[in-house]
């Protein structure tokens, strides 16, 4: 597996200050409005995040983003063929995307993201798309000390644990989002196969992606599927 690459895009929203029933900054009506008035290409509705409490919001959403962000990347400027008008991962000649999972009530989406990354680079690596494969996200939940579990963790430092540590298929550790029982999440209960190296997934390296539109694009088209983190206001919950 040659890279993974993880990229930090900031999405800034300006939003009412206005309070929903729902603890929510700016409510449905609103952010339909605003859709109708600004000519906007998304719908807006009720989903699974909107119905949560506050506190549970924020557990989930938990994605922790360095205080500097310093990548320089120019894969744009190297890469030695034009990127073409549209590109799909999950439709070129085969889908090389892996479904969207539910990571439950746990900070765990830098996991997830990773993960995906991860079956994706595999498939496109092989070449061998829409085959069967699932990474345990639990590893690097439970594994990953540099991280904080379900309290959240940085893309960078999930990746630098795949460069140096790796993972296994799902079933060598079940995803478990529970907090309420913290012995059954420990790293100790991954499969021998992890601990003992004798099977694994690792990457060989990788780089931060510079916020940019291009860099984005040029990194998607390059390596593959890329892991983001967004800051994401109440309007973006819908």
């Amino acid at each position: 597996m040659k890279k993974i690459l993880t990229s930090v895009l900031f999405i800034l929203i300006s939003v009412s200050k206005i309070y929903a029933e729902n603890g929510l900054s700016v409510s449905l009506e609103e952010v339909q409005k605003a859709i109708i008035e600004n000519n906007l290409y998304w719908t807006a509705g009720e989903t699974i995040y909107t119905k949560m409490t506050p506190e549970e919001r924020k557990r989930v959403f938990s994605l922790k983003l360095p205080r500097e962000i310093k990548y320089k990347s120019n894969i744009a400027t190297t890469l030695k063929m034009a990127l073409p008008a549209t590109f799909d991962w999950k439709i070129n000649n085969g889908n090389y995307v892996t479904k969207p999972k539910d990571q439950g009530n746990c900070g765990s989406c830098w996991a997830f993201a990773s993960t995906g990354a991860i079956e994706s680079k595999y498939m496109i690596t092989k070449k061998t798309p829409n085959i069967s494969i699932d990474l345990a996200e639990q590893i690097m939940v439970s594994c990953d000390t540099s991280n904080y579990g379900c309290q959240g963790g940085l893309l960078a430092n999930a990746a630098s644990f795949l460069q140096d540590s790796g993972t296994h298929i799902e079933s060598c550790f079940p995803y478990n989002p529970s907090t309420s029982d913290p012995s059954s999440t420990r790293c100790a209960k991954a499969c021998a196969d992890y601990r003992n190296k004798v099977k694994f997934y690792k990457i060989k390296d990788w780089i931060g992606v510079e916020q940019s539109v291009s860099e984005l694009k040029a990194a998607v088209y390059q390596y593959g599927p890329v892991p983001v983190g967004m800051i994401a206001c109440d309007d973006f919950q819908y």
